[in-house]
């Protein structure tokens, strides 16, 4: 079939919450995740014939944690959950790839565990974790306000800015001059912030930036590379639930404006840019409790409009994605305890978002 589609990308190990990072090399590394339990393996996708790969399992399992690419080429993973139990605490610990010796090594962790948190790279190559929350647990479900800075790998964690408001389920997104822009989240379950807060570049601080027209946590962001603006897609909102809205934030003014509206409200969802400048939104909770979506949407900042992409992907799917280098987006996730031969838990999309749709999905 040509033009948009998804096609199916089965792994070897079905896997929930496992922490996507694209290598220098484009491959694509999914570490842990959850499936009966937490895990600690991990694989690698190989863009070019479209198979994953085991390579060295990480020290320890765990489920919803954070990753990124450091500027040598190396994947740290940090924090996330080791149980999937309401009771569970979030680890601290912190663990570095090495993909040229296929090697795990712990590093110094966290001061504090964290799920639902960011992780990013600050322009001096130092890493830094903001917000997030210590468990679902009653008396720890409250997001935290503060955030932790990784100056080396032989280093140890040190306290950044303290954030103006707690927060998990937020979103950072990293701007050209180095500043991290925090937007959206909840203080805790129905207590959406609307203030965001901007990260100085050295992490010397934080200010806080305009509210956002619709407050929201679980939500997606994509930077827009023509304008600099940062689009904010669906999300989760008291008392409503899933909620459609797209606003877009301009660093350069500190203004939003509402830009547009999905066609079906959902959370947890993501997105990724498309070339050609279009915005492709997937899977995600609607307001049907426990259901995850198979649909997909386009969405063209150019003049405001959302299309659904025709084919579905192979099942719901409320979990990561990431654009590879070839243009084409991963998303991995599995919606039931045990996928049928391990064979759903991931979905590529190929295409330019060009379809435009309305009905009649295949």
């Amino acid at each position: 079939m040509a033009g948009d589609r998804w096609v199916p990308a089965p792994l070897n190990h079905s896997r929930n919450g496992a922490a996507l990072v694209v290598l220098a090399d484009g491959r694509v590394l999914a570490a842990g995740g959850g499936h009966t339990g937490t895990l600690s393996s991990v694989e690698v996708f190989d863009p070019s014939n479209r198979s994953w790969t085991f390579v060295a399992s990480m020290h320890n399992d765990r489920m919803r944690a954070q990753a990124v690419l450091l500027p040598n080429g190396k994947v740290l993973v940090a924090s996330g959950m080791q149980s999937a139990m309401i009771d569970a605490v979030a680890t601290a610990t912190v663990e570095v790839y090495d993909p040229i010796a296929n090697t795990w090594t712990e590093i110094a962790p966290l001061a504090t565990g964290r799920e639902f948190f960011t992780l990013n790279v600050l322009l001096d190559g130092s890493v830094i974790a903001v917000g997030g929350r210590r468990s679902n647990t009653p008396g720890m479900d409250e997001g935290l306000s503060s955030s932790e800075r990784l100056a080396n790998l032989d280093g140890t964690w040190e306290p950044g800015p303290t954030l103006s408001h707690a927060r998990y389920a937020h979103t950072a997104t990293s701007l050209p001059d180095g500043r991290i822009a925090v937007l959206g989240g909840a203080r805790q379950f129905g207590d959406e912030i609307a203030p965001g807060e901007m990260i100085a570049a050295d992490a010397s601080g934080s200010s806080l930036l305009a509210p956002m027209p619709h407050p929201m946590s679980s939500g997606s962001a994509i930077k827009l590379p023509d304008t600099g603006e940062i689009v904010l897609m669906g999300g989760f909102a008291s008392p409503s639930g899933a909620v459609p809205f797209i606003d877009a934030y301009d660093p350069a003014t500190n203004q939003w404006r509402t830009v547009g509206s999905l066609n079906t409200g959902a959370y947890g969802s993501c997105a990724s840019l498309l070339n050609g400048g279009r915005i492709l939104v997937a899977g995600g909770w609607s307001n049907s409790v426990g259901a995850r979506l198979e649909t997909s949407e386009v969405f063209d900042p150019d003049t405001g409009s959302t299309w659904f992409v025709q084919r579905r992907m192979s099942i719901g799917r409320a979990g990561p994605c990431i654009r590879i280098p070839d243009g084409s987006v991963l998303v991995v996730d599995s919606n039931r305890v045990n996928d049928p031969n391990h064979e759903k838990g991931a979905d590529l999309f190929i295409g330019e978002g060009t379809d435009t749709f309305f009905d009649g999905f295949e």
